[in-house]
Parts: structure tokens; C-alpha cells; sequence
């Protein structure tokens, strides 16, 4: 049985759906919203495919899927997305773009959640030269006093950065085969009670921020992926990021932190490579209600080259404050981190060897399974 609809062919057995004709460049973003709405009108308990023809695409708008099981495919990983001039906005949201207040949370949240969604083969340029801010439509609040900025509102459009993909709200993702570049806020952004993401052969540089940042996550997981030349860390972590994982992500000539974690519990970094990073390699804090990461695991990495832009900060790894006690390292190598390999707020002999992961034969990380030396389960 064949239905047709307009630029798109729906194969109701398949559960499939696929643009037919031929992609003209550029063509507007809302082709490919258009492709998404049509999918989702479907309802389906199964995934709905949307293969999306390879070629340039120019966002005047969000592509939001803001409905579950939904595949996005771009066709041979090669649709690629830019942001129009002035425009302000994200690429790419997974999940409500709104929020409310929830009193028993006492925060806001998405008024429902989305799930099984996957996005695949797609490349942004966020044209972060010709955005004037990290807030979606430019919203940034002022104080009254002075009118000076001070930050993205908590609801409505303006409380989503200007990123390449945001997902929130959301469970069971897949996010693979992407490059999200020059947003005008960051890479790829989790938020607001995600879990069991997968992220992977993601490339995020040269933005405005961070390569990657992730808030009320967990039990996910990136891998093979590259956070590289990123104006703040590689990947910054707070507010819950916790029962995470990196495996096997290269975090390059970021100009702060490789990682920057606060407020979390559980975290491991397997195969991971920190190179170059302006300021420490890793840099684990308390925040103001939170105290300082715990059950960190560094394992199999290598951490390099510390210090690029501010060499009297440049420590492999810093732990900055007295609470900062559970993290480790095994089978990681460190070398030419300019103020050394290891910096423990109030120890002045703080080393590598002290900071060794005890346990003889296995280290359970972030919660989940346990993981061996190869990093499998």
C-alpha cells in the first residue's frame, strides 16, 4: 500500500518516508521541517525514517522534532545546515522547545518528554560572525538598573542557546555522524532530564562556547567523537551531569578546559586523548550548591600539553577545592602539562602516583556496568 505526499513518498508497511526529489542548494530549513511534521502526523509505536537529500540547506528557523520515534537521516552524511545571517537561533532541537514551572521539581522542565528519536549525517555552521547572541531570537535579560545583559531567560524560546543540536527532555536518543561548527553558544547541548543518550562520530569546533555541555543527564555515553579549538572547554559539565561517559573522544586545543565538571556524580573517560588545552586538561570544582564531582574514572587516556594560553594554570588535572577526593587515573599518560600533571587544592605534593586507581582488576564507572582496561562491557 502507497500513500503520496507532497515532495515525499510514505511507504506505510516500511514505516518509511523519503523525499523524491532532487535537492536544490540552497533550499530553506523548512523543507526539512516540513519532512519531519509529515512523519510524526504518522503516530507511529515504531521508528518513522525521514531520509533527507544531501546538498545545503539555509535556517531561517530551528528544525525542532519535538515528536518521538522519528529517524532523521541525512542522505550520505552530507546535509549541511547553515544559519542565516542575524537570525539567532539554534539548528537543530530534540525534544519541547517549552518549558514550565513544576513546583514538585522547583524547576522548569518540558511539559512532556520525546523519545526514541535519532538524527544521523548532518553538518552545521552555526555563522557565528553574523549572530549578535547566544540567545534564541536574541532575548538576553537586562537588569533594570543598568540594562547590562545578564543571561537567557528561564522560559519560553529564549531560554534555548544558539546551538547546533539541543536535546532536552528527551530519553533514548541517537545522535551520530554529525559536525557542529561556529554556533554562536555551543556544539551540542543536553538539558532538562535527559537519559540514555548515545552520541557518536560528532566533531565540534570552533564555537563560540563549548564543544559540548551537558546539565541533568545520565546514564549516556560519547564516543568517537572530536570537541576541538572551542572558545571555552571541550566539554563542560554541571547540574546533575552525572553516571556519564566519554570513550574514545579527542578533546583538542580547546582554549580553557578539555573537561570543566562541577555538581556531578560519576563519570569515566576511557581511550579519551587531552591535547593543548589554554588552560587545565581537566578541571573538576565544587559549584555553589553542589560539591565537587565524585566516582571520577580516567582510564587509558592520554592528558598532554596543558597550559597553551595561561601556562600558570596549566595542570594536567586540577582538583579545586578540600572535598574534591574521588577521582583516579589508570593507565593514563601525562606530559607536557607546563604546571604539571597533578594540582590538589590544599596539597603541595599532589602527583600522578597519588591519585592511582586502587581497585586491582575492574573499575565501575559512572554507576553502569562495569568496564575492563579495553573499555568494554
Amino acid at each position: 500500500m502507497k500513500n503520496t505526499i507532497t515532495s515525499a513518498t510514505c511507504i506505510i508497511g516500511l514505516l518509511f518516508l523519503q523525499q523524491t526529489a532532487q535537492a536544490q542548494s540552497p533550499q530553506d530549513c523548512q523543507v526539512i521541517q516540513n519532512l519531519i511534521n509529515k512523519a510524526a502526523q504518522k503516530k507511529s509505536a515504531e521508528p518513522v525514517e525521514v531520509r533527507v537529500p544531501e546538498g545545503d540547506y539555509l535556517c531561517k528557523k530551528p528544525i525542532i522534532i519535538n515528536q518521538s520515534n522519528l529517524k532523521i537521516i541525512g542522505a550520505n552524511q552530507n546535509v549541511r545546515l547553515k544559519i542565516a545571517d542575524k537570525k539567532n537561533i539554534p539548528a537543530i532541537i530534540i525534544g519541547s522547545e517549552k518549558t514550565q514551572w513544576d513546583a514538585k521539581a522547583n524547576d522548569f522542565v518540558t511539559p512532556y518528554r520525546v523519545h526514541h528519536v535519532e538524527v544521523d549525517g548532518f553538518k552545521v555552521d552555526g555563522n557565528k560572525e553574523n549572530q549578535s547572541d547566544e540567545c534564541w531570537n536574541g532575548h538576553l535579560q537586562k537588569s533594570k538598573k543598568d540594562k547590562t545583559p545578564r543571561g537567557c531567560t528561564d522560559t519560553g524560546e529564549s531560554a534555548i542557546r544558539n546551538n547546533g543540536i539541543t536535546i532536552r527532555g528527551a530519553d533514548h536518543i541517537r545522535v551520530a555522524n554529525v559536525v557542529l561548527n561556529n554556533t554562536r553558544s555551543g556544539g551540542l547541548v543536553t538539558e532538562k532530564n535527559c537519559h540514555d543518550l548515545v552520541i557518536e562520530n560528532m566533531t565540534a569546533e570552533n564555537n563560540f562556547f563549548d564543544g559540548f555541555a551537558g546539565y541533568q543527564t545520565v546514564n549516556s555515553v560519547i564516543r568517537k567523537s572530536r570537541l576541538s579549538n572551542n572558545n571555552g572547554a571541550g566539554a563542560s559539565l554541571d547540574i546533575d551531569y552525572s553516571h556519564n561517559r566519554f570513550e574514545d573522544v579527542d578533546f583538542v586545543n580547546n582554549a580553557h578546559q578539555g573537561i570543566f565538571a562541577r555538581g556531578l556524580q560519576g563519570l569515566t573517560c576511557d581511550h579519551c586523548t587531552i591535547d593543548g588545552s589554554g588552560q587545565q586538561g581537566i578541571f573538576l570544582a565544587n559549584s555553589s550548591v553542589k560539591p565537587c564531582p565524585s566516582e571520577v574514572r580516567i582510564l587509558n587516556s592520554t592528558i598532554k600539553g596543558s597550559g597553551r594560553l595561561k601556562k600558570d594554570e596549566g595542570h594536567g588535572i586540577r582538583l579545586n577545592d578540600l572535598d574534591c577526593e574521588d577521582t583516579c587515573v589508570r593507565n593514563t599518560n601525562f606530559s607536557k602539562n607546563i604546571a604539571g600533571d597533578v594540582s590538589i587544592a590544599g596539597k603541595e605534593d599532589a602527583s600522578v602516583a597519588g591519585i592511582q586507581c586502587k581497585d586491582s582488576a575492574k573499575t565501575k564507572s559512572n554507576g553502569g556496568p562495569e568496564i575492563d582496561g579495553k573499555g568494554t562491557q
